[in-house]
């Protein structure tokens, strides 16, 4: 996991990289802060085959698609993780069409964060926006892997890299 100086409205936060997909754990990029059982985190997180997205065990090679999650919490309780705001679906390219990020190539996945909306973004193509518990408490920038149980069974088989070319922060204007 690599974490950034904390960062908060107003800003555009990207990371681009490759090998997203790796079976049994999410990739991410998200925000999180958190102090007396309170926290705000904003994320887009990835995974080949969400386990709580129908339809289950779809294909997600270049014939399918990868899931993608689209989370905000706002002033949630860390004990019970509410309120929050969860879009689960699939990755789609500038036509519509779900599309695999099991490819080899390079993507950037964007977070726009400002103080009354958050879009986000993969490969420059709109997925969702939220304009319901936006946090507004500066964050820590975090970016990596880790295994959730929505992500499906961990494959410990060979060497899985995700390769991260570059993390941007800069200012929306």
């Amino acid at each position: 996991m690599i974490s950034l100086s904390p960062v908060g409205p107003g800003y555009r936060l990207e990371m681009r990289a490759k090998n997203t997909v790796i079976s049994g754990v999410g990739s991410f990029i998200f925000t999180y802060q958190e102090a007396d059982g309170i926290f705000d985190e904003i994320d887009i997180e990835i995974v080949g085959d969400d386990a709580a997205t129908l339809p289950e065990n779809h294909p997600t090679d270049l014939t399918g698609w990868t899931d993608a999650r689209f989370n905000t919490w706002a002033n949630s309780d860390t004990k019970t993780s509410k309120p929050h705001v969860t879009h689960k679906k699939p990755i789609l390219d500038k036509s519509g069409k779900k599309i695999s990020h099991q490819d080899g190539q390079f993507h950037v996945y964007t977070i726009d964060w400002t103080e009354d909306r958050i879009d986000f973004f993969i490969d420059g193509v709109h997925q969702q926006t939220i304009t319901s518990l936006v946090p507004d408490s500066p964050a820590r920038l975090l970016v990596g892997v880790r295994h959730l149980s929505w992500t499906g069974k961990l494959d410990g088989s060979g060497t899985q890299t995700m390769i991260v070319d570059w993390i941007r922060v800069e200012p929306l204007e």
